[in-house]
């Protein structure tokens, strides 16, 4: 495995598990009864765009 092969499952594994405890948080617990789990989620799900936007970017590099 390549380091570019091992820089993006890695990316992708981060994007996909962030995003994915962001969505647990919101289903599973009552933000509107605890505001901390709610800023928790929302951060969680800024990390997950921005992991989104890495791993496009990563695609776009690693076609050259």
């Amino acid at each position: 495995m390549n380091p570019f092969e091992i820089v993006f499952t890695t990316v992708v594994a981060l994007t996909v598990l962030t995003a994915g405890s962001a969505t647990v948080i919101v289903l599973v617990v009552d933000t509107r009864a605890r505001p901390g789990a709610k800023t928790v989620a929302a951060r969680l799900m800024e990390i997950a765009v921005v992991g989104a936007g890495a791993v496009i970017a990563l695609l776009d590099l690693g076609a050259r």
